[in-house]
Order: C-alpha cells, then sequence, then structure tokens
C-alpha cells in the first residue's frame, strides 16, 4: 500500500469528493498499455465519498462539516479493470467516519470494503 492525502470537497448536488494529486492517476494510467486507448476521466481525479444520486443521505446535520479538510489515504499500486473503468482501491478510514457522521454505511458498496480512484476509461475506446 502507498500513502497520499487530498482535499475533501462537497460539490453543489449532495456529492463528497476528495480530489487528489492529477500526476497520481497520470502516473498510474501510464503504466496502461497503449492497445488499450485509455482517455482520462473527465473530471479531476477523486475519490467519490459520496453520490447521493445513488444513495441516501440520512443527516444531512453534518453536511459541509469536513469542507477542505485534508484526508489521508493508502492505496494500491495495482491498476484494477472492470471492461471500462481503470482505477486503483484505496482505504481510508477517516472516509467511513465522514459517512458514519451522514448516517449512511461506511462504504458505498459494502461488498467492496474500499474506496477508489479512478484513473481512466475507455468509454470511446476499444480494445
Amino acid at each position: 500500500m502507498y500513502y497520499s492525502t487530498g482535499i475533501l470537497k462537497y460539490g453543489p448536488k449532495p456529492r463528497i469528493v476528495v480530489f487528489v494529486d492529477k500526476d497520481l492517476a497520470a502516473y498510474y494510467r501510464s503504466f496502461i498499455p497503449k492497445s488499450y486507448r485509455v482517455q482520462a476521466q473527465k473530471y479531476p481525479p477523486h475519490i467519490t465519498v459520496v453520490r447521493s444520486k445513488y444513495e441516501e443521505i440520512k443527516n444531512f446535520g453534518n453536511w459541509k462539516r469536513h469542507d477542505g479538510e485534508k484526508i489521508e489515504f493508502s492505496y494500491s499500486g495495482i491498476v484494477n479493470f472492470d471492461g471500462t473503468y481503470f482505477y486503483l482501491d484505496v482505504q481510508s478510514k477517516r472516509l467511513g467516519d465522514i459517512r458514519d457522521g451522514l448516517g449512511m454505511p461506511r462504504f458505498r458498496f459494502n461488498d467492496n470494503q474500499c474506496y477508489h480512484i479512478t484513473i481512466g476509461n475507455m468509454k470511446n475506446g476499444n480494445h
């Protein structure tokens, strides 16, 4: 596992992300073979913490409470691929604590007990 930090930001919609260093995503994207025709994400590299379009926030009393906070996280250097997206697995107890404070499960997907940084996609490419 490797360690880094990012800045927690609340979106205009009920959404929370941790913006991470763009060079981190670019570095790992450089390891993906050119034959995949991977493209960078539309948005700056980030860890999605809350995506309310797909989740219910039960405690809005803590909304924006941690805006601008520096978040420490660890990540795997193994690039995962799900057929469309390339990503790195991320661990952060702090992100789970923030979600817990909003009355939400500690992870967006309880079957995958981690977060992730998407480093690229093949939405317009072919392999």
